[in-house]
């Protein structure tokens, strides 16, 4: 099992968030375009240099969706049903759901009856942030991915 914490930068015009791992060192970071569609980028270095995976925002017939692409491959894509006090998400390619409620800001990633994720909100923090418990060590990248692509459904303006 791992840990995580995915921290947001404050005051910062374009998305930017780090990526702690249990020791709180940092893992991975995440860096979003300014304008049009949401683009987030994951790196391995803090220079920047080795894109390990991004999301993209794209539309469609009106609907939202979020395509998860790890290592130049897309695994997954996320939509999710805005402006409800339970958001609905469905995640195709990988056969995940997400459950949770936006109140109690506590959501878990399940595949059939098996927990893959549980993802926690933190409260009174500059930013975003965000305490993610990943199952299997091989899915740590899909799921901190998964965790910004919801952050930008239910917390961006």
């Amino acid at each position: 099992m791992s840990v995580f914490y995915i921290k947001q930068k404050a005051m910062t015009v374009a998305d930017e968030f780090t990526v702690l791992d249990d020791n709180k060192d940092p893992k991975l970071f995440v860096k979003g375009n300014l304008l049009g569609k949401k683009k987030l980028n994951i790196y391995s270095d803090k220079q920047r240099k080795e894109e390990v995976a991004e999301i993209k925002e794209q539309h469609f017939l009106g609907e939202t969706t979020y395509d998860i692409i790890i290592h130049k491959k897309k695994v997954a894509t996320m939509k999710a049903k805005k402006f409800k006090a339970k958001p609905e998400f469905k995640v195709t390619g990988m056969h995940w759901e997400i459950k949770g409620t936006l109140f109690d800001d506590n959501f878990k990633i399940v595949k059939m009856l098996e927990t893959i994720a549980t993802i926690h909100k933190e409260m009174l923090s500059l930013g975003d942030s965000y305490k993610v418990k990943v199952t299997k060590d091989e899915n740590d990248l899909a799921v901190i991915a998964l965790v910004l692509a919801m952050d930008a459904v239910m917390y961006d303006d």
